[in-house]
């Protein structure tokens, strides 16, 4: 054999060839087979899809418009001790229904235009709604609403049905479902009934069922008497009820109706000019805004708790507002509410009592919250004084200006938790403007005290004070703050019709004069943290809802979150604490009160250590009136009601006060370190008090406010070598580095004749 290199090399090369095919045909060997285990996994998936697809359309009902009618049980409302309130088939309109024919076109083609514009042309779905399912299907969102289609909308509204717990085939099967209904309700109905069917049974809001109920409560007429604009103002509330209601958000829905009104000129539904005159007429000047007395048995506290579960079932698995309407109705649900009836029905004879109310505020509006600032649950809710709104409940949805009770949760509240201001921080009530808009702070009384502490300013409503303060503070941590504490109505930064930015975050926040203003509710929940060691809890008025097998659907468990130091919330609940006459019973009480500059605003808020009760009082048009201290009339008769519910629990409950705080002895006028002998020879009294300091914020530096001088008792000048010992007077003034002929410390300042060094002179000349 020949051995040489090149043989070798030859014989080298064959055997790799050999190896490499080898390799291929195996590597060849494993792909076919791969690939036909995917086959056959691809053609017994698409068979067990294809089963499941039909097995879906052969259990789907013939779908009639007869067979929408949902069918079941009522809903039914429970308070805190599980006894009923009221069943809601109680509380079910009966609206006229209306035939298609009666109803104007140009509503008809609105609803159309924005909700469905392809309407007259699809079987019932379409690519859209089917891709759009199978998308809602595997991300789990919008499992309920997701469709734009009228036919599955209306198909999807009836169905009383509903889980929130649905696997990916559940939701699958769902959508599936929901197609198949509608193609079916699409072959056995025209599309004319289908139209007239979803507009007779479609929410607006509020409790509106149908086009004849929202004709006549948003416009006072029958619905044929609509005009083209007023039928795109309709429109727009049906998507989302919620944001597009004229009478709580107008931008929303002049921008809706306005998209509605270009989608009907673009499908050809009116001609240019109509779209102009429409644009022009202002139907808005034509809605019912004033309140009229609501067809319904539910009082106010049930209808918040169903509007926060509409929010909730809506944010979470887009319940559409007709939907809702139908589980409340037929869906046999039981609702657990946090209402404590008796509290409830108490509260609500006092504030609906006219002997409670003095003169000038006789016809006005008042609303209250009760919550317990331990696990969030609203004890009660009257959103308004004798007459029942029909569009709001003014405890939980209208907007009032804050005034003065901004002063503590805007600026003390904010500057004592991050340590720019103690208790024992002075600023002078003198003559102040702000400085971001140079406009004048007006004093409450119209006299200034000069230096004041914070303790001393926080219950006295001192508007320079805490005006001063909050140029320290700054406005936006205030605003930050007032976020954390469950205000959402301010504004950061908006632009109005003129071009002109708004906001909230200016040094004038701590006045309350707000864009927005703020709810009952929402400054509830906020002073509630004051009594809850620094935690701010969500109000709750609901905690479970189950089906009629008792199966819990969803539960609202109470939560909190750490807002502020304990320490913080023990000092501004000292310094509003009551003395002990004024306490509510065995119950330490700690208040504070709020108006608005133009008076139309009056608030009255307290807590004890376990509930939070807020009072509201004014007029809707805002006219200025005197309320005679009213709210705190109706504040204390509720609070006293309250505590003698649990009389025989009489144990002394006090407010928790935190183990780390210290104590320091300072000067009521400097707010620094107080020197003994001279800051308690102050001409009104001693000026030295015992404050209360939260770890690290106590003054460094001691009183140089107040000044001690000698002077002779005989000429009355500073003391000379040749005074005798005898005729030595010491006195005490205090010394500001800026001072104003407007305060009330003018009467104390060291005069001017002790500032230069001219001594008595009768001595010197007797001597002499």
């Amino acid at each position: 054999m020949n051995f040489n290199e090149k043989s070798v090399a030859k014989k080298r090369k064959a055997l790799a060839f050999y190896n490499l095919r080898r390799k291929g045909s195996f590597y060849t060997f494993l792909f076919r087979v791969g690939m036909s285990t995917f086959l056959v996994a691809c053609f017994a998936c698409f068979g067990l899809i294809l089963g499941f697809i039909q097995a879906i359309y052969h259990n789907t009902p013939t779908m009639t418009i007869n067979t929408l009618a949902p069918q079941g049980e009522a809903s039914i409302l429970y308070d805190s001790d599980g006894k009923k309130i009221i069943s809601l088939e109680e509380n079910e309109k009966k609206d006229n229904y209306t035939s298609l024919n009666q109803i104007p076109q140009d509503l008809q083609n609105a609803v159309i235009a924005i909700e469905d514009s392809k309407y007259y042309s699809h079987t019932g779905i379409d690519v859209y709604s089917i891709i759009n399912g199978l998308f809602d299907s595997v991300t789990n969102e919008n499992i309920y609403g997701s469709t734009s289609l009228i036919t599955e909308q209306l198909i999807e509204n009836m169905d009383p049905e509903f889980s929130n717990d649905m696997n990916l085939f559940g939701r699958m099967e769902y959508r599936m479902r929901l197609h198949f209904e509608s193609i079916s309700l699409e072959q056995n109905s025209s599309k004319p009934e289908i139209l007239e069917y979803y507009l007779n049974t479609i929410s607006f809001g509020n409790e509106v069922i149908g086009v004849e109920a929202a004709s006549q409560v948003y416009f006072n007429k029958n619905v044929q008497n609509l005009s083209l604009s007023e039928c795109a103002i309709l429109a727009s509330i049906i998507s989302n009820p919620t944001k597009y209601n004229p009478r709580t958000d107008l931008e929303a829905n002049k921008s809706q109706r306005l998209l509605i009104l270009e989608k009907m000129k673009e499908n050809d539904y009116i001609t240019e000019d109509e779209l102009n005159d429409a644009i022009k007429e202002d139907s808005y000047a034509h809605l019912q805004m004033f309140d009229k007395k609501q067809n319904t048995k539910l009082n106010d506290f049930s209808e918040a708790a169903l509007q926060q579960l509409f929010s909730e079932l809506h944010n979470k698995y887009n319940i559409s507002a007709t939907k809702f309407h139908t589980l409340l109705a037929y869906g046999g649900l039981n609702i657990y509410t946090t209402q404590n009836t008796s509290v409830q029905n108490k509260a609500e004879t006092i504030i609906n009592d006219p002997t409670n109310y003095a003169s000038e505020a006789a016809k006005a509006q008042a609303c209250v919250t009760i919550l317990d600032q331990s696990t969030g649950q609203i004890q009660a809710i009257i959103g308004n004084h004798s007459t029942k709104s029909l569009m709001s409940n003014r405890a939980t949805e209208d907007t009032r200006q804050p005034g003065s009770l901004f002063q503590i949760l805007a600026t003390y509240l904010p500057g004592i938790d991050t340590g720019t201001l103690t208790l024992a921080s002075s600023y002078e009530d003198a003559p102040y403007q702000y400085l971001d808009n140079n406009k004048e702070v007006v004093s409450k009384t119209k006299q200034y005290q000069g230096l004041t502490t914070v303790r001393e300013a926080i219950p006295s409503e001192m508007n320079t004070i805490a005006a001063r303060a909050q140029s320290d503070v700054t406005a936006q941590t205030s605003y930050e703050y007032l976020l954390k504490l469950g205000f959402q109505h301010l504004i950061e930064t908006s632009i109005d019709a003129t071009g002109n930015t708004l906001t909230d975050v200016q040094q004038s926040i701590c006045s309350g004069n707000l864009i927005d203003g703020v709810t009952n509710m929402e400054i509830t929940q906020a002073v509630s943290t004051l009594g809850n060691s620094g935690y701010t809890v969500s109000p709750r008025l609901y905690t479970k809802v189950t089906n009629n097998q008792g199966i819990i659907l969803f539960e609202k468990e109470s939560s909190s979150v750490k807002t502020i130091q304990a320490s913080t919330a023990f000092l501004i609940t000292d310094a509003l604490k009551q003395p002990k006459e004024n306490q509510i019973d065995y119950l330490e009480t700690a208040c504070l009160r709020g108006s608005t500059q133009d008076e139309t605003d009056y608030w009255y808020t307290g807590y004890t250590p376990n509930l939070t009760t807020t009072v509201w009082l004014g007029y809707d048009d805002e006219r200025a009136f005197d309320s005679e201290n009213t709210e705190e009339v109706l504040w204390k008769k509720i609070m006293l009601t309250i505590a003698e519910e649990s009389k025989e629990d009489q144990t002394e409950q006090t407010f928790t006060k935190p183990a780390n705080l210290v104590t320091a002895d300072i000067c009521e006028e400097s707010g620094k370190l107080a020197v003994p002998s001279i800051c308690d020879h102050d001409p009104r009294g001693n000026r030295i008090r015992t404050e209360y300091f939260a770890p690290g914020t106590v003054p460094t530096t001691t009183c140089n406010t107040h000044v001690e001088v000698t002077i002779c008792k005989v000429s009355g000048m500073l003391i000379s070598n040749q005074c005798p010992k005898n005729d030595y007077v010491k006195k005490v003034f205090i010394s500001l580095p800026q001072t104003s002929a407007q305060t009330m410390d003018i009467k104390y300042l060291l005069p001017k004749k002790y500032l230069t060094d001219e001594r008595c002179t009768i001595h010197s000349e007797t001597k002499d």
